[in-house]
Formats: structure tokens, sequence, C-alpha cells
């Protein structure tokens, strides 16, 4: 009986830890995974948005499919799949954003190597976790 509660408690924290994404990005930017998007009734899908408050879109930043989020205090970068506009699935090209939380810009979308030249311009020091970057 002693393990079952251990292996219930174990499978309960996993399952608490990988579905809690960091959803607030700072300086009132905001990313709405998918799964949350349909659970509040918001129809495009994962998207960063822009707002004094959450669930709040003001001003959606990247519209639909985003797919990576990364952040530090000045910096958002993210990656979003493009959708085949005949068949509404997704292509297996990315676009890829970087948006400067200090002076509310958006760099994108942009290409691979676009997003690569433009980040090291600006000197971003945030690394999307997948890609060859």
């Amino acid at each position: 009986m002693k393990k079952y509660k251990y292996i219930v408690f174990f499978i309960t924290a996993i399952l608490f830890v990988s579905c809690n994404e960091n959803q607030n990005l700072g300086d009132d930017y905001y990313f709405l995974p998918d799964y949350v998007a349909y659970d509040v009734g918001y129809p495009g899908g994962a998207i960063i948005y822009k707002s004094p408050e959450k669930y709040y879109y003001k001003k959606i930043v990247v519209k639909g499919n985003v797919k990576a989020v990364h952040h530090n205090r000045k910096y958002i970068i993210a990656s979003q799949k493009l959708l085949d506009v005949e068949t509404q699935t997704e292509d297996t090209t990315f676009n890829y954003f970087i948006i400067d939380k200090e002076n509310d810009s958006v760099y994108g979308p942009l290409s691979w190597e676009n997003y690569l030249d433009t980040k090291k311009a600006l000197e971003v020091n945030v690394f999307l976790r997948f890609g060859a970057e």
C-alpha cells in the first residue's frame, strides 16, 4: 500500500511539473499554449500577446501555432510552425521571432538564417532549445 502511494505521488508530481509552462514572459507579455487556448475558448491556438492582465488579448504579437518560447529580462524569442493554407495541416517550415520587450519591437517573421543574423546584431542572449543554434 505504501508503495502504491509513492507511485501515485510520483506520477502526479511529473504531470504537475510538465504541464506548468511559464506563461508570464515579463513586461506584460504572455504565452498562451495550445491546450490553454482551447480551455479558455480562444480559437486562434498558441499565441504570444501583450496585455495588462493574463487572458485579456489586447495586442497579439505572434499569431497562432507558436511552438517554442524562451525569454530573459530584455528579449523573447519564439518559433512558429506554418500551416499549409489548403489542407490546414502543419507545414515543415518555421518562422522565428525576436521581441524586444523594452522597446516593444517585433523582429519577424524571420527565416532561420535571418533569425540568427538578427539575433547576433541585437546581441540576444536567449536560445531556442531545439535546432542547431
